[in-house]
């Protein structure tokens, strides 16, 4: 008897091994995962692979391709034209194994087309993407097309897809005004899911608990989470914006601490350029009365609004004109004020500042800081009758802003800030010097506690006033100042100057 070779036995003993029971199973099965896997990627999109009805479909399409390929394997042996012998064709199947090969090679078939077909598009990730640039309306919609979502079997109990809603529930409430202890529990929840893997779950997290905490009052806490986002590789520029600006306003206004905050804000700066940022930096250096760095900002904070309106090409919105002339009018202000001695009401920087002050009120009348900003110009250098004359001006079109956006809107420090620069402009005026009897009864009217306790509660007013982002200056000094001279102390029948 003739024994094989060795390269006859590996032969003959594959050909075992492809013919065995377990061998098909195992073939079959992997086919199935191929067809389910393609299957997912193409036909039934809406469940996941693993899920009830994606096997089952997967069960049925690979016994179909089962069934092909063995059609296409009994066509492929038959012995003789027009004549098939089912013994032959059986023996020669299964003595070779080649149902197990047929498996094999449909699988094969089937992975190679689902990755060339690709995952289909990640649908969750693209809503996280369009929330960072989303307004208020279009997050409405977003949230319309996540319900839609979440009618797909395979995203019915998707955890990403639960914090995608507590995403826009986040972003939809956060004007929404709460207490501390609730902005305190809705941290301590966000913060359970900053230690996720998936990176958009943790960078929103990170966020959601700083900025509740930030509004609870507990900075530090703030700080800790907006520092990760900040130390963080491949943070898109709305996170790198949002925690920069925050940690740079907490080092700023909390700290007193301007290098630090003008490091945040360029670093916000080198990912996306804004006006309001170069202002803010401009401004930041005017404190430490860095005069020619806060000058080279402001100018490219009014290049930046010029290149930004012309490359989009949309309505210009006079609001942010406003905003920039008045800052930059209030950088010249503390520039004069920095200056000793003191220029007077002829000085070119003067003039510049109440140039720059009136053109904030010409593209946009209703923004009454401009007016204010001209005010302390006209005190600063002592030029009591413009500065009288823009407090008028300011009380003149107060009444225009009832409704306007929260920007323009100064329902709640309008009169009072009026009535408070009334004031400074009295004491500061050495012809006058005294606080009539009308003026210290239209404060005692406006401010609740005035009488028996007027620093603390000008000072409320003063936080109150720069919380809703107009510019007070040194007042709070101003204030300490006018008190222990007794200024409010003793009111006469000094005729108010603004009276007539």
């Amino acid at each position: 008897m003739k024994v094989p070779s060795p390269r006859r036995m590996v032969q003959l003993g594959f050909r075992k091994l492809l013919r065995h029971a377990a061998t098909v199973l195992t073939a079959y099965l992997v086919l199935l995962g191929a067809v389910c896997w393609l299957g997912s990627r193409t036909v039934w999109t809406q469940y996941d692979l693993l899920q009830i009805p994606s096997l089952l479909m997967g069960l049925g399409s690979s016994l179909g391709g089962a069934l092909l390929g063995l059609s296409i394997l009994r066509i492929a042996n038959w012995t003789k034209l027009g004549q098939f012998k089912w013994t032959e064709w059986r023996v020669r199947i299964f003595r070779h194994g080649l149902p197990a090969t047929a498996f094999l090679f449909l699988a094969m078939m089937a992975i190679a087309a689902a990755i060339y077909i690709g995952p289909p598009p990640d649908r969750i990730a693209q809503l996280f993407a369009e929330l960072e640039t989303a307004s208020r309306e279009r997050v409405e919609v977003i949230q319309a097309d996540l319900m839609q979502l979440r009618q797909q079997p395979r995203f019915a109990n998707n955890e990403m897809v639960n914090f995608l809603e507590m995403v826009i529930e986040f972003l939809q409430s956060s004007a929404k005004k709460r207490t501390k202890e609730e902005y305190i529990k809705e941290g301590n929840h966000y913060v359970l899911y900053v230690g996720r893997a998936q990176p958009p779950m943790r960078i929103w997290a990170l966020l959601m608990a700083g900025s509740s905490f930030e509004q609870a009052g507990q900075k530090q806490d703030a700080v800790s989470y907006y520092e990760q986002i900040m130390k963080m590789p491949g943070v898109s520029r709305f996170h790198l914006k949002w925690a920069g600006m925050a940690l740079g306003n907490h080092y700023y206004e909390d700290l007193h601490d301007v290098p630090k905050a003008i490091a945040c804000w360029q670093q916000v700066l080198a990912v996306q350029p804004t006006s309001g940022i170069l202002q803010n930096i401009a401004l930041a250096y005017a404190d430490i009365q860095d005069w020619k760095m806060a000058e080279d900002f402001f100018v490219k904070a009014e290049a930046h609004l010029i290149e930004t309106e012309r490359r989009l090409d949309a309505a210009k919105r006079p609001g942010r004109w406003a905003i920039l002339y008045s800052n930059w009018a209030n950088y010249i202000g503390r520039r004069i004020r920095g200056d000793q001695p003191s220029p007077g009401m002829e000085s070119a920087e003067y003039k510049r500042g109440v140039e720059l002050a009136q053109k904030a009120q010409s593209k946009e009348e209703c923004y009454m800081d401009a007016y204010w900003e001209e005010c302390r110009l006209s005190i600063v250098v002592g030029d009591w009758l413009s500065a009288r004359n823009a407090l008028r001006k300011a009380r003149a079109h107060l009444k225009n802003t009832k409704g306007r956006d929260e920007e323009f809107n100064y329902d709640e420090i309008g009169p009072e800030m009026n009535l408070w620069l009334e004031c400074v402009i009295a004491y500061s005026d050495p012809a006058v010097k005294k606080c009539s009897s009308e003026m210290f009864a239209r404060m005692r009217e406006s401010f609740d506690g005035f009488e028996a306790d007027p620093y603390s509660t000008i000072l409320a007013f003063l936080k109150l006033a720069k919380a809703k982002g107009s510019s007070i200056n040194d007042d709070e000094k101003l204030v300490a100042e006018m008190v222990e001279k007794h200024f409010f102390a003793t009111p006469t029948a000094f005729p108010s100057p603004l009276s007539n």
